[in-house]
């Protein structure tokens, strides 16, 4: 049998919590509102060098409600330097529109440049790559069926 191959350097050097973290949707789930039924998704993050995990709930597939759940996520945990997720349309499209945000927004310039997040995508439809935070996607599934 071959070696195992060495960890990739960003889950085994120290950082603050979510400051490496990767990031999938999971879902749908059905839940029950007072206007009736609804689909959710869920975003999980998580911490590549703690094995943390951070679900927000996501109201509909769209660019502008998966940039919310990032906001959201970063004034809870912190701001990531490095995103690591599948290529979801949702993913690509918000991609251009943080570097957009962030080059535009001038009163906090040296805050953005100390911020700035890399963001990295698997090949698609390769989750067997996503590694750590594939795994984690399995945890919600898991608990939705002892439930039902």
């Amino acid at each position: 049998m071959p070696p195992f191959p060495s960890l990739p350097e960003e889950r085994v050097t120290r950082c603050r919590p979510y400051e490496r973290c990767g990031l999938v949707y999971t879902g749908s789930f059905t839940v029950r509102t007072y206007s009736g039924r609804r689909k959710v998704w869920i975003a999980m993050f998580t911490c590549m060098v703690m094995w943390r995990i951070n679900l927000e709930t996501v109201l509909n597939m769209t660019t502008e409600s998966f940039l919310k759940v990032v906001r959201r996520f970063m004034a809870r945990c912190s701001v990531p330097k490095m995103m690591f997720s599948d290529s979801a349309l949702q993913f690509k499209l918000a991609e251009k529109a943080l570097k957009r945000l962030i080059n535009d927004i001038t009163q906090v310039i040296n805050y953005a440049a100390s911020e700035r997040i890399y963001w990295s995508f698997n090949v698609p439809y390769a989750s067997w790559s996503g590694g750590h935070y594939e795994r984690f996607n399995g945890i919600p599934k898991d608990a939705e069926e002892e439930i039902l």
